[in-house]
């Protein structure tokens, strides 16, 4: 067959465990693949995804009381006001030009075009509460619109080569990415409004006109970089890998009434690393690679910070056992970054967007052990464990919010048509130091889930889905001084038919 296609459609409609939140959700894709000739491929897919959300957080609970004890919520707890909603439209088309050639090297052309829209009215809630009275909050409705357009396109080539009698592999490419981005705010004049506690709060505010204060931002970034990198056989056993990418990066335009400009030209940014069978199945690998990544926080001036820069450091080992069944490895990795974004505050004009500061000399370390496949037959198994550091610039421990050690362990057994499975994750405890000096913890905690399906036919099946066994209560992150609990104990039985 000379051209192929596949189409997925997706609808979904279901509420949450959040007071008030629903979310219904549109996804549409199809791909397109047809032979121009026998060596060559053109690809065109078109993707859409809409998701509306009914009664969504923005913001979301206060972490601590006026005394500085950590506040207690039911899980259900949201500040979402009942006429609150965030519509997001996403659509993303792509064409890919491929053409192979006698010698073995292959040329590539990607072009991506990515559309998105995001309509929103909110409802925001800050202070600080009384634990007494529960009183303290205040509100802070307010109307935001975004527009993005993206233009990304990449070409490249890669192939074998021939050098000191051995065969090796290259690639050499240039990608540019253009977006435009243009937001729009509008508020009330009824900001500042104090709030009932939260335990009383059921969504009932009249929605403002929001006809004051408006005010956007319109900026373009571009990027352009080029890129070449090869493998070569040193020996039979060993493999060096080379290569480098050159970038310049600038945005331009405005944000809140405040020029943003910034760029960065001619950055190179080399890596390389080893490659060393010790058997057939047992190799180890060491690996240096330097980073350049531009990023879109604010400071409080309302400028955007420099793209973030370090270093990286990975040496580790791994297994391939059982005829490629069963994976495992070991990693010890290193990692220094500058400039690198960390929440600061709230801007002094508008309570709910927050700036951030440039930290210099963060550094992080650790080791990750994975094994995943087949353990034996019916028998699958992947499991993974991750313990790591987070220094400042003085060797101080930081950026306590971040889990530092996780284990992931998933296993399901086939019998007959009955397949059993289940995932444990956990992670130790997490911090947070809060503005007022006061600080909010969330314990080391698990997370089980249980899953069961039945196979009637080669068509049809069942499966039954427990999330969260233990229904444990849980803060679902702490990046800054507002948060909300994961989702409790659920369950979901569903049926299915393959064609």
């Amino acid at each position: 067959e000379r051209l192929r296609g596949r189409t997925v459609v997706v609808k979904q409609n279901k509420e949450s465990y959040l007071d008030r939140y629903a979310n219904d959700k549109t996804v549409i894709y199809g791909v397109v693949e047809g032979d121009l000739t026998d060596s060559t491929l053109m690809t065109v897919g078109y993707s859409l995804q809409q998701n509306d959300s009914d009664s969504p957080l923005w913001g979301a609970l206060p972490l601590y009381y006026t005394d500085g004890s950590q506040t207690d919520y039911d899980v259900s707890t949201s500040t979402s006001a009942d006429w609150s909603f965030w519509n997001v439209d996403n659509r993303r088309a792509f064409v890919e030009l491929s053409h192979g050639f006698d010698n073995g090297w292959q040329t590539k052309a990607v072009y991506n075009f990515i559309y998105t829209r995001q309509d929103s009215r909110l409802f925001y809630m800050y202070g600080t509460p009384d634990k007494t009275t529960g009183e303290g909050l205040m509100s802070y409705p307010g109307l935001y619109q975004m527009h993005m357009k993206q233009h990304v396109g990449d070409v490249n080539a890669s192939g074998p080569f021939r050098l000191l009698g051995r065969e090796h592999q290259m690639v050499v490419g240039s990608t540019l990415s253009r977006s435009t981005v243009n937001e729009l705010s509008l508020y009330s004049n009824d900001i500042g409004t104090a709030l009932p506690p939260l335990e009383n709060w059921d969504g009932s505010y009249t929605q403002p006109a929001f006809d004051l204060y408006p005010n956007g931002s319109y900026w373009n970034d571009q990027e352009m970089a080029g890129y070449l990198a090869a493998r070569f056989s040193v020996i039979d056993d060993l493999t060096w890998i080379v290569g480098s990418r050159l970038t310049s990066w600038e945005t331009n335009g405005q944000s809140y009434g405040v020029a943003k400009t910034n760029s960065a030209h001619g950055v190179l940014t080399p890596y390389t690393g080893l490659v060393y069978d010790l058997t057939d199945a047992i190799s180890t690998y060491a690996s240096y690679t330097t980073i350049f990544t531009p990023q879109k926080a604010m400071d409080i001036n309302r400028q955007q910070l420099d793209p973030i820069d370090g270093i990286s450091y990975e040496t580790g080992v791994k297994g391939e056992f059982f005829g490629g069944a069963l994976n495992t490895s070991l990693a010890l990795f290193q990692t220094r970054q500058n400039n690198l974004a960390q929440i600061a505050g709230t801007m002094p004009d508008n309570a709910t967007e927050y700036y951030y500061e440039a930290v210099d000399g963060v550094r992080s370390q650790g080791y990750e052990l994975e094994a995943s496949g087949m353990v034996m037959t019916d028998w699958q198994l992947a499991a993974s464990y991750t313990d790591f550091s987070i220094q400042d610039a003085d060797g101080n421990a930081t950026k306590s919010y971040t889990p530092k050690k996780l284990l992931k362990l998933a296993s399901s057994y086939q019998l007959n048509k009955l397949k059993l499975g289940g995932s444990l994750n956990w992670q130790d405890e997490i911090s947070r130091v809060n503005g007022a000096g006061t600080t909010t913890k969330q314990g080391s905690y698990a997370l089980l889930n249980l899953m069961a399906r039945y196979d009637f036919t080669k068509q049809w099946h069942t499966q039954l889905n427990v999330d969260n066994v233990t229904d444990k209560k849980y803060l679902n992150s702490l990046y800054w001084d507002q948060g909300f609990y994961g989702a409790p104990r659920s369950f979901m039985l569903t049926a299915g038919w393959t064609y």
